[in-house]
């Protein structure tokens, strides 16, 4: 529904409503190539470039795993994990074959750690769903502060379309953070969370 918004959006010429679909899109589906490609195309209209900070290789090959999956699929996975697992604990309590205990035991101790990551997994992935900490700039302009306050200290300018992490929040204000790694604060009615 959201990618179909978000290309219905995108035709019309309101970006920044197509760049906010297509993010919700992605918050359901993170492994769909389709709508990265169609996040890549929307962000060409974005005025504000920012070169994101590098991660470190653990963390890209961790997100990545993550994103493999929902997080029902993520969720199925592990309760079946945890099932075959049952079944392995059962076979190494009955059997009386000393190779078959051996092999059921070992394997039923991989399969429990596999079956605890994918549970982490599919909780990461709700989290991501249901926290909603991030947020499209909706307006043409926007002046960062250093404080929640008008009479805070300009910190840097950016512009509609660009995505900011939520981080903290005072009233009207939030405190937001890019891509870059650059913090501050600006009104809420300025961003839209995805």
């Amino acid at each position: 529904m959201y990618f179909n918004l978000g290309n219905a959006y995108y035709k019309a010429g309101n970006i920044n409503h197509a760049i906010l679909n297509f993010e919700r899109a992605k918050r359901l589906e993170p492994n769909n190539e389709n709508i990265d490609f169609n996040i890549k195309m929307a962000n060409q209209f974005v005025v504000t470039s920012i070169e994101p900070l590098p991660q470190p290789f653990f963390l890209r090959w961790r997100t990545s795993i993550v994103n493999m999956y929902s997080s029902d699929s993520w969720s199925y996975i592990s309760i079946v994990s945890f099932m075959i697992f049952l079944i392995l604990i059962g076979l190494f309590i009955f059997s009386r074959i000393v190779m078959v205990r051996r092999i059921s035991f070992l394997t039923g101790l991989f399969i429990l750690v596999f079956s605890g990551f994918a549970f982490s997994f599919a909780a990461k992935q709700k989290k991501k769903i249901v926290e909603r900490n991030s947020a499209i700039v909706f307006c043409p302009r926007v002046t960062v502060k250093s404080a929640p306050a008008q009479t805070g200290t300009d910190l840097f300018l950016i512009y509609e379309g660009l995505k900011v992490q939520i981080t903290d929040s005072v009233d009207t204000w939030k405190e937001i953070k890019i891509a870059d790694g650059n913090q501050g604060w600006l009104q809420d009615s300025c961003i839209v969370k995805i």
